[in-house]
C-alpha cells in the first residue's frame, strides 16, 4: 500500500484485500493520519488509538500512533508506542524512522 500524500510505501500482513476494503475495517486511520500535517494532534491521537483497537496488528496503524504522540510532544508514550511496534515486527522500517525522530 503507498501513502499518497507522502509517498511512503506502507506494508501490512495483515489484509490481502482490497485497499478500499481496508480503510472500511479501520475508518478512523485516514482521518487520524490526516488531521496530523495540520496540528490536529488530539484528534489525530484519538482516531489514532480507535484505528489501533479495531486492528492491534496493523503495523502503520501503531507507528503513526508512535509519531502523533511525538509531535504532540508526549515523547514517553511515543517511544513506548514505537517500541511496542516494533515488538510486532521488528523489521517495520517507519517505526524504526519514526523512532530515529524521536531520538534525535
Amino acid at each position: 500500500m503507498i501513502d499518497v500524500p507522502s509517498g511512503l510505501h506502507i506494508c501490512s500482513d495483515t489484509y490481502e484485500s482490497e485497499l478500499e476494503d481496508v480503510f472500511k475495517v479501520i475508518p478512523n486511520y485516514p482521518i487520524g493520519h490526516q488531521a496530523l500535517p495540520n496540528g490536529r494532534f488530539a484528534e489525530a491521537i484519538s482516531h489514532l488509538e480507535i484505528a489501533r483497537q479495531l486492528d492491534p496488528l496493523a503495523l502503520w496503524v501503531n507507528a503513526q500512533l508512535g509519531y502523533a504522540l511525538f509531535v504532540d510532544r508526549q515523547y514517553e508514550e511515543a517511544v513506548a508506542q514505537l517500541q511496542k511496534t516494533l515488538e510486532l515486527n521488528d523489521h517495520f522500517y517507519l517505526a524504526h524512522m519514526f523512532l530515529g525522530i524521536v531520538y534525535s
